[in-house]
C-alpha cells in the first residue's frame, strides 16, 4: 500500500498503510529524519460517533504537498509557529481524547481548521461545510486527508446529534457517512 501511494503521493507520510494494516485507533507520527514512524494503539472509553462528509472535490496529493512546501520556505517563521501551535493542539487533543473530553476535543478541532486555512490548505467548500456542520450542532469539524476539497471531519457525538447533523448536510446535497471512533 506505501509503494502504491508514492504513485499518487510523491512521498506518502505511511499512515494511510498502518491505519489500513492495524485497524483500531492509532497514534502515528512520522519521523521526518527519516527513521521509523511511531505508531501506537489508542483506547478510549467508548466510540465516538463522527460524520465524514465528502466535498465532491478531489486533489492531487503531490501538488498540495509541493505548494505546502513552497508556503514553508517562503514564510518559515510562520511555518515554524503553525507547526509549534498544531503539536501543542496534537498534544492536547491526545489527553482530550484520553479523559474522553469530547467538548474540548470541538474546540481542539476547530483550531486546528484555522491552522489548515493559514498553510493554506483548505477552500471555500470545505469551509462551508465545516460551517454548516458547526451550526447544525457538531462541536467541532474540519478537513481531513489532503484538503483543498476531500473529506471533512464531523464531531457528532451519540447518534441523535450525528443524525441531526447528518441530514442537515444532506440536505444541501453532499455525501455523508455515518461511523464512529474508537469501536
Amino acid at each position: 500500500a506505501y509503494e502504491g501511494e508514492k504513485g499518487s503521493a510523491g512521498t506518502p507520510s505511511g499512515i494511510a498503510n498502518t491505519a489500513s494494516t492495524y485497524g483500531g485507533l492509532l497514534i502515528f507520527k512520522k519521523n521526518l529524519s527519516g527513521g521509523s514512524n511511531r505508531s501506537e494503539r489508542l483506547s478510549i472509553k467508548k466510540p465516538i460517533e463522527i460524520l465524514l462528509i465528502n466535498s465532491g472535490i478531489t486533489q492531487e496529493t503531490k501538488a498540495v504537498v509541493g505548494d505546502v512546501k513552497k508556503f514553508k520556505e517562503a514564510n518559515e517563521e510562520k511555518f515554524a509557529k503553525i507547526i509549534h501551535e498544531y503539536n501543542f493542539l496534537f498534544s492536547h487533543g491526545l489527553d482530550a481524547l484520553k479523559s474522553y473530553n469530547l467538548e474540548k476535543i470541538g474546540k481542539l478541532m476547530d483550531k486546528n481548521q484555522e491552522l489548515l486555512r493559514q498553510i493554506p490548505v483548505s477552500c471555500p467548500e470545505v469551509e462551508k461545510i465545516v460551517k454548516l456542520a458547526k451550526d447544525s450542532g457538531a462541536l467541532g469539524a474540519k478537513l481531513t486527508g489532503t484538503g483543498r476539497g476531500g473529506l471533512i471531519i464531523a464531531l457528532t457525538p451519540g447518534k441523535k446529534l450525528q443524525k441531526q447533523v447528518a441530514n442537515a448536510i444532506r440536505k444541501v446535497g453532499y455525501e455523508v457517512m455515518e461511523t464512529s471512533l474508537g469501536g
